[in-house]
This record gives structure tokens, sequence and C-alpha cells, in this order.
């Protein structure tokens, strides 16, 4: 279970959190944070959370970052559920949150 404060952060999102990992030099991570942030905006409950590892390698040691951009979706607990190694697709993102949201309706 992720702890938001260690991501900087003051709390996950009601639902699900995406949770992207960058650095300075990532030529990717702009794009894939602004499509993150788009799905994230488009849905009730989902926060989207963007981690600059370039001085923190404690984090990326700690979540086994080995690419910039990576992406964890975590669902409202801050359970890790799925993880995106580079820019993930926004269909991919979205079917991930569909079917976390579905089974916390279920749950």
């Amino acid at each position: 279970v992720v702890d938001p404060r260690r991501l900087g952060a003051d709390g996950l999102g009601e639902k699900a959190t995406l949770v992207q990992f960058s650095t300075e030099m990532c030529s990717r991570c702009p794009g894939v944070h602004r499509m993150l942030s788009e799905v994230a905006d488009a849905r009730a409950g989902v926060r989207h959370l963007d981690v600059d590892l370039t001085h923190r390698p404690d984090l990326a040691q700690h979540f086994r970052v080995l690419q910039t951009p990576t992406t964890l979706v975590l669902d409202r607990r801050g359970a890790i559920r799925t993880r995106f190694g580079g820019p993930p697709g926004r269909a991919v993102i979205e079917l991930e949150l569909d079917r976390l949201l579905k089974e916390n309706t279920h749950a």
C-alpha cells in the first residue's frame, strides 16, 4: 500500500489514483502528464499525482522504477493494482480504471 505522504502528496483519490513517476530529462513525460490529468479530471474520485524522481533516487529504488514515465494505478486504499512502464495508451488507462471502479461498486 502506497503512503501518499511518501510521494509528497496530501492524499489519494477517493476511488483511484494514477501515480506517474517522471524525471526532468524525460521527453515523453509531459505528454503522459497531460493525458493522465485529463483522464483523472474527467472521473469523479480519481486523482493524478506526478512524482519527479530526478532528486529522489530513494523513491526510484523503492518502487523499482527503471524507466520514465512509469505509471501506477492505485485502488482507493492505495494498493498497486497495475503498473505501466513507458507511455501508457489512454485506452488502457481508461480500461483499467473502468475495471477498478466496477470492482469498487461490487465490493
